[in-house]
C-alpha cells in the first residue's frame, strides 16, 4: 500500500461488526443469567403463585421452569440477531421512502450499538428488582420500568391498564436508542440531523405501538 493510500484509508473500527454482535449477545446472556438467579427465584415463584397453588405444586412449577431456562440461553443469540436485524430493516425501509440509501450493514452495526442502551435499561431494571425484598415482589413490581413515564405518572396498581404498558416504553433507555440511531445515520448532507431524528422516532413509535398492541392482546388472552 502506498503512503498516500495509507493516509486516506478510513480508520479501522475498534470493534468489527461480528465482535460487536458477540459482545451484545454475551451481555444479554449475562443479564438473563442474573435475572434467572437473583430475580426469578424460588421465593419469587412462591410469592406470586402461593395464593393459587399449593407449596409443593409451586416447587414443581419452579423446577420445570428452571429446566426450560436452558432454551432461553440457547435462543438468545437468534433473538438478538432477529431483533437488531428487524430494526435495521425497518429503518432502511423508512429511509428508502425518502429516497435515501444507507447500507444495511451500517444500519445493523448502528442498531447493535443502540441495543446496548436497551440492554442497560434491562440491567438496571433487573438490579432494581433483585435489590427488593422477595416478600414485596408482585406482578405489579415486576411490571415496573424504572424512570419510565408510566412509573412517574401512574399508580403501580394500574399496571394492567393498556396505557401503563404503552407509557412504560417511554424511558431514558429507549430515548437513548433513538439518539444513537439518529446520530449514526445523520451525515449533514443528504440527511440532516433533524430529518434523521424524525425518521428514527417515527420508526421507533411505529414498532413500539405494534409491540404494545401485541402485548395487550396476549395479556387479554391470559386474563
Amino acid at each position: 500500500m502506498t503512503t498516500s493510500a495509507m493516509m486516506f484509508a478510513p480508520p479501522r473500527p475498534a470493534l468489527r461488526s461480528w465482535q460487536l454482535l458477540a459482545l451484545v449477545i454475551a451481555l444479554n446472556l449475562i443479564v438473563l443469567w442474573f435475572s434467572n438467579e437473583y430475580v426469578l427465584t424460588r421465593e419469587t415463584y412462591q410469592r406470586l403463585l402461593s395464593d393459587r397453588l399449593e407449596a409443593s405444586r409451586v416447587d414443581e412449577y419452579f423446577d420445570f421452569a428452571r429446566r426450560l431456562r436452558i432454551w432461553g440461553y440457547v435462543l438468545t443469540p437468534l433473538v438478538v440477531v432477529v431483533r437488531v436485524g428487524f430494526m435495521a430493516l425497518a429503518l432502511q425501509l423508512a429511509l428508502l421512502l425518502l429516497l435515501i440509501e444507507v447500507p444495511i450493514g451500517r444500519l445493523f452495526r448502528l442498531a447493535l450499538w443502540a441495543a446496548l442502551a436497551l440492554l442497560a435499561g434491562t440491567a438496571v431494571r433487573e438490579a432494581f428488582l433483585a435489590a427488593l425484598d422477595p416478600a414485596t415482589l408482585s406482578l405489579a413490581r415486576l411490571s415496573v420500568v424504572p424512570a419510565s413515564l408510566a412509573s412517574v405518572t401512574m399508580d403501580l396498581e394500574d399496571f394492567r391498564a393498556p396505557l401503563y404498558g404503552l407509557l412504560s416504553f417511554v424511558n431514558p433507555f429507549e430515548l437513548a436508542w433513538c439518539a444513537i440511531m439518529a446520530a449514526g445515520i445523520a451525515d449533514g448532507k443528504k440527511l440532516k440531523p433533524v430529518t434523521a431524528a424524525s425518521v428514527v422516532v417515527s420508526v421507533w413509535m411505529t414498532v413500539t405501538i405494534l409491540a404494545w398492541g401485541l402485548l395487550s392482546f396476549l395479556n387479554r388472552l391470559r386474563s
